[in-house]
């Protein structure tokens, strides 16, 4: 379950959004402690984001696999 009622999750995620969206670097870590979520594990099944064209995230594409994402 994603944890979004701590103290303004959406507000923060989209500050965030736009921060990497300027190019700053942010930690998986960091959102995933605001969302709630746990760091997947080596066999388990991970979702990304596909990359668009441009090399930005495409967050309507996302992909599945085991293992690695994909280039490694």
């Amino acid at each position: 379950m994603i944890e979004t009622e701590k103290p303004d999750a959406e507000e923060r995620l989209r500050a965030i959004r736009m921060a990497y969206e300027m190019g700053l670097k942010i930690r998986g870590r960091d959102i995933r402690d605001l969302l709630g979520l746990a760091e997947p594990q080596q066999d388990e099944e991970i979702l990304w984001a596909k990359e668009r064209a441009d090399g930005k995230p495409d967050l309507f594409g996302l992909f599945g696999a085991k293992g690695e994402p994909p280039n490694g």
